[in-house]
């Protein structure tokens, strides 16, 4: 719990009104400053004391000024991670892109969104190699999966311990012990 610009910020649950109006408080001399056509510098000094003050870092209170100049104090509201839109490529999307991957198992995934845009099944810029990856992995058609089905007989024992005696390997210091135990019976 720190205190700043005469108000107490808390973690925990707080209504998203009080929540923006404490960040447009934190935010406030930062804003007056830009308003003055202040110098950079002095614009650095206020946003330094503002996260001293709130105990906040650089990077949160520059969040906070982009989001109320781009969408006003609603942009201070908090926003849970799960209303924000998540990414989803649609199915039939990631079937044509497992198809191209099992055409030839060594195609990049950056290879395979290149092919989807130029054939015109997706619009450009809207599949990222990042979200296509995680999808093709969960498919089960990853690049380290692809290379698992390839080898002869390895994707049948992909489940088998790779040390089936690994219980039995015991280190040379008790293994003298182990061979005594079994004279003395």
């Amino acid at each position: 719990m720190k205190e700043g610009y005469g108000m107490e910020i808390t973690k925990g649950h707080v209504p998203n009104d009080e929540t923006a109006l404490q960040r447009f408080k934190i935010i406030s001399p930062v804003l007056a400053a830009i308003d003055e056509n202040a110098d950079a510098a002095k614009i650095g000094l206020m946003k330094s004391e503002a996260c001293g003050l709130a105990g906040i870092s650089r990077k949160t209170l520059g969040k906070w000024l982009k989001r109320y100049t781009e969408s006003g104090f609603d942009g201070l509201r908090y926003q849970s991670p799960d209303a924000a839109p998540k990414r989803l490529i649609p199915g039939e999307l990631v079937k044509e892109a497992v198809m191209l991957r099992l055409e030839v198992p060594s195609r990049s995934v950056p290879q395979i969104i290149e092919i989807l845009e130029m054939e015109g099944k997706a619009p450009l810029g809207v599949l990222k190699r990042s979200t296509l990856q995680d999808r093709l992995r969960e498919e089960g058609y990853s690049k380290a999966q692809m290379k698992l089905y390839q080898k002869p007989g390895a994707a049948a024992r992909r489940f088998v311990r790779s040390e089936r005696n690994r219980d039995r390997k015991i280190p040379a210091r008790h293994a003298s012990w182990r061979v005594f135990a079994k004279r003395k019976s």
